[in-house]
């Protein structure tokens, strides 16, 4: 079950990589090719990441991986947010603005909803879970 809990790991790190670069290449960080992949890279590699530190960690607290992982969604789109604010005021320029509207929307709302999850199942392991 180690080897689930070390590949879930690298998993969340890429996913929060990807969601990083997502998060600055408005701001000219060139990126090869289309952003596409990085998104696909950071839902994936962030929520198969979880899964699989989850089901390598039988006796944690499911309220404590999913508070974790539901703030580090919070944090990404509090920043996005941000940024967006200061484009706004013209502190700083951006190409494009799209991606940082995408981050602020789906990891303050999928941030927002894992917080409540976390809540609800804080005293549960993931063994209590019964997760297939």
């Amino acid at each position: 079950m180690k080897i689930f809990r070390a590949a879930g790991i690298i998993l969340i790190l890429l996913g929060i990589l990807s969601g990083l670069l997502l998060l600055v290449s408005p701001f000219g960080i060139k990126i090869h090719g289309s952003l596409f992949t990085f998104w696909l890279l950071y839902v994936l590699c962030y929520t198969g990441g979880f899964v699989l530190y989850a089901l390598g960690s039988p006796d944690s607290s499911a309220g404590t991986i999913f508070s974790t992982a539901s703030g580090m969604l919070l944090i990404i789109g509090i920043i996005a947010a941000f940024s967006i604010f200061l484009h706004k005021l013209a502190l700083i320029t951006a190409e494009s603005t799209v991606s940082l509207w995408l981050l602020f929307i789906f990891c303050t709302v999928a941030g927002t909803s894992g917080k409540l999850l976390a809540e609800s199942v804080k005293e549960k392991t993931v063994k209590e879970l019964k997760i297939p």
